[in-house]
């Protein structure tokens, strides 16, 4: 009964997404002819909360824009995504939005989560991303951190953190060493597809647990075969990516996708209906 409650809630949850974004796609077009004047509203702000629910003026503006840049550029189809995808990825790479590289966006839009779809616009903008966290401290805690800064002579909050972590790390982990080289594992029983726990810690250990991608500073999490596992059977030429940059690698971004890449995509996708 759980489930079914569930999975009807998404569904409905899913088709009023589609209904909004149906409603963001016309919204252009009604501005543009002034609709909005001959239904008793005085702008197009007015038009869209009583006719269409819910919409913020953000959202309209957005995609008022958007529509506008795609337009300019001759990229109506890249727009016509927004009736899957909604507005919001659409918007991060309108900018970068050219007749020619067209297909390569509504490719990077429909197969990439937001958060790639950032990552990738930041890369063809030159930007370099820096992963970053914030860590909340209560009055106690920020004291006794800065008795530790005085005592060991440090006045950086990342070097006193950073010695922190490292005394922890090898608390804990008796015969690894922080900067990534790996303590002496046992082999596996038997060799299956899974990465062996010696060969994980020897590859994330080649960058210092950072993403090999260039320029990407984010924490490595995820392993990736750049041949294909199921091509070569080996895991001889692993590469320690983020989870942004592997989601990157199988939907196609920096090459042609393989089979594996769409059995990647089309698995990704089913999870989310």
């Amino acid at each position: 009964m759980n489930k079914e409650l569930h999975k009807k809630f998404v569904s409905l949850g899913n088709q009023r997404n589609k209904i909004t974004h149906e409603l963001l796609l016309l919204l252009p077009e009604i501005c543009k002819q002034k609709v909005y004047k001959f239904h008793g509203c005085a702008n197009i702000y007015e038009y869209a909360a009583r006719f269409g629910g819910e919409l913020s003026g953000e959202v309209i503006n957005k995609v008022i824009k958007v529509e506008y840049q795609l337009s300019a550029a001759g990229c109506q189809n890249l727009f016509e995504t927004v009736r899957e995808q909604g507005i919001h990825k659409v918007a991060i790479v309108a900018r970068l939005a050219t007749k020619e590289n067209e297909e390569e966006l509504i490719k990077v839009v429909e197969n990439l989560p937001k958060a790639a779809v950032q990552e990738y616009s930041k890369e063809k903008r030159g930007k370099i991303s820096r992963a970053a966290m914030k860590i909340e401290l209560d009055e106690d805690m920020r004291y006794q951190l800065e008795k530790m800064k005085y005592k060991m002579g440090v006045h950086s909050n990342k070097e006193i953190l950073k010695r922190l972590i490292q005394a922890q790390f090898e608390h804990f982990f008796p015969g690894e060493n922080f900067e990534g080289a790996e303590g002496e594992v046992k082999k596996p029983k038997k060799i299956t597809r899974y990465i062996p726990k010696q060969k994980r810690t020897q590859t994330f250990a080649k960058n210092n647990g950072r993403c090999s991608h260039p320029n990407c500073t984010r924490a490595a999490t995820q392993l990736h075969h750049p041949n294909g596992y199921a091509k070569t059977k080996s895991h001889e030429n692993l590469v320690a990516l983020c989870e942004v940059h592997h989601k990157m690698e199988h939907a196609g971004v920096y090459h042609e996708p393989t089979q594996t890449d769409m059995l990647y995509l089309a698995h990704r996708r089913a999870a989310l209906e």
